[in-house]
């Protein structure tokens, strides 16, 4: 004689009800079976609890897709601005608030037109994709439970990945657009292409993975508030590596316009440009990662609350209707045993196999 049947796998949500209902089975012997006709009843109460996981994982993608380009799309303004007057004052086009100043200008003139330029489409795009890929690797890491160590190194190269491919697209169109004019049709080198994968991995880094490892120092060795640390060490992070990113970008930029210039010349434009460069780099960096970072951290935990309250509001609605699809549940069995082994299993048996 075969073994009473278990618990299909999945059904975790209905069978969560099924203790509820335990006790009246106990109660009772073998009673009458409901007729059903689908031979697959149990695998198809299964498939909707699937569904369900995989409706609720969507809706925080979902959410994790909006928080990003919600947030870029008020920040990516003023990068625009700093990153074309960064480009325009390494190739001597402009200095640094002459060219400000004009883009400003003709942003709140024709706001319209600026929204649709290029060069704010591909700094939204950059930031927005950079922030999509951050969110939605922590959902996945999250959902699917791995460790730390694995969640951390997969945001951090995946985040990189995305970040650095896009904003070398986007460096690349800026150098063409707005560097010196006769280096456009010039191709950009491979050492400027490494000193800006050098900038990136070190701004992802900073914005990413180092403001959570400072937050939990400066909660656990000096107490400070935990909502306090997250912003401090969110805000102070991506600004301190501008130190570092700042002269990489400048170099990246120099070898572009200037590529016949030899080590000392570039070591001197460096030196005379570091603290103009390091000061726009935080002044973009503060609204990108920084402001953008916290206002991302705060649409996305909004969201996950109310997809929290929308699925208590659900349980509470639909508590009776649980309680109900847990008797079918049980009884769906007794029925498959009677058809499969021509024999009548007690509820009550059913539910002590069962470990309930």
């Amino acid at each position: 004689m075969s073994s009473l049947p278990r618990l299909p796998p999945n059904s975790s949500r209905v069978t969560s009800k099924i203790p509820e209902y335990a006790g009246d089975l106990r109660r009772q012997g073998t009673a009458s079976l409901p007729d059903f006709h689908s031979t697959g009843a149990l695998q198809e109460l299964s498939l909707n609890t699937d569904n369900h996981r995989r409706g609720i994982l969507g809706a925080k993608l979902l959410g994790d897709v909006v928080s990003a380009f919600t947030v870029t799309l008020g920040v990516a303004p003023v990068i625009t601005v700093i990153d074309k007057a960064i480009v325009e004052n390494a190739a001597g086009q402009k200095g640094l608030l002459d060219s400000a100043g004009t883009s400003l200008k003709n942003m709140m003139s024709k706001p319209v037109n600026f929204l649709k330029s290029p060069m704010f489409l591909m700094m939204w795009a950059t930031y927005g994709s950079t922030y999509t890929a951050a969110n939605t690797i922590r959902t996945l890491t999250e959902e699917y439970r791995v460790t730390h160590k694995q969640a951390q190194s997969s945001l951090f190269i995946g985040t990189t990945i995305v970040n650095s491919g896009t904003t070398m697209m986007k460096d690349r169109a800026y150098a063409k657009m707005f560097g010196a004019t006769e280096a456009a049709s010039r191709a950009i080198p491979k050492i400027t292409y490494g000193f800006w994968g050098v900038r990136d991995f070190m701004v992802i880094g900073s914005s990413f993975i180092m403001p959570k490892i400072v937050g939990e120092r400066l909660v656990e060795d000096f107490g400070v508030e935990e909502g306090l640390a997250g912003r401090v060490s969110q805000f102070s992070c991506p600004i301190l590596t501008q130190f570092v990113a700042g002269p990489c970008q400048l170099l990246g930029l120099d070898y572009y316009n200037r590529p016949g210039v030899g080590v000392g010349s570039r070591f001197e434009i460096l030196k005379t440009q570091f603290w103009s460069i390091v000061g726009c780099r935080i002044a973009r960096i503060a609204p990108a990662y920084g402001i953008g970072g916290i206002g991302n951290t705060y649409m996305r935990d909004s969201w996950r609350d109310m997809l929290l309250q929308s699925e208590v509001k659900r349980d509470m609605e639909f508590d009776e209707m649980e309680v109900a699809e847990a008797r079918a549940l049980v009884d769906m069995v007794l029925k498959e045993e009677y058809r499969k082994n021509k024999r009548r299993v007690t509820r009550a048996k059913l539910m002590e196999n069962w470990d309930l």
